[in-house]
């Protein structure tokens, strides 16, 4: 089984840079050390998330590490990376001008934090968060998303991203991934 691997930070605003690793295809058995630093502005959280390259399989937290605090494994990825599994809206086209609903159940019922990233089909587009979302509080769309992209609470154990008039800049592989971090 491959997969590819990347990183996915959030960061103050302005004058910062991110280096990171090339993605990078590992094999059953390779051993791979992935690196990422920032310079400039403080991080406040930064995230490693694993993309299976298999169809319909979602993208899965690993590590995170919050700002002034040490890096955390997900409890799942502690005993050689337990697969999560997600459930998300099929592949869909629509029409430029309509409205899209992209739904998303979480599979683990004790993780608490869910969220929403786009890889727009652009070439050279980079992963980028759109919502986070914590059980009980009002979802947080990311700053220049909110005129279109709105986001439903955690119902049960599932969030709705509503894309309002799509443009074909919207275009890309939309994914939603779920954390015990709160």
């Amino acid at each position: 089984m491959d997969f590819q691997w990347f990183l996915v930070t959030m960061l103050l605003p302005g004058g910062w840079a991110l280096q990171q690793s090339p993605d990078t295809i590992v094999r059953v058995g390779d051993t791979v050390t992935l690196e990422c630093s920032a310079s400039g502005k403080t991080f406040v959280n930064m995230y490693w998330y694993k993309l299976p390259v298999e169809k319909d399989v979602s993208m899965q937290l690993v590590v995170y590490s919050l700002e002034g605090g040490k890096a955390d494994i997900e409890k799942e990825f502690k005993n050689r990376f337990q697969m999560l599994a997600l459930e998300q809206s099929p592949h869909m086209v629509i029409k430029e001008g309509q409205s899209v609903n992209l739904e998303c159940s979480k599979k683990k019922t004790s993780n608490r934090a869910m969220y929403w990233f786009v890889l727009p089909s652009q070439k050279n587009s980079s992963l980028t968060q759109l919502v986070y979302a914590f059980e009980g509080a009002k979802p947080e769309v990311e700053k220049g998303f909110e005129s279109r992209f709105k986001s439903s609470k955690i119902i049960g154990d599932s969030i709705t991203l509503s894309i309002e008039h799509a443009f074909l800049n919207d275009s890309g592989t939309y994914y939603c991934a779920e954390s015990d971090h709160s």
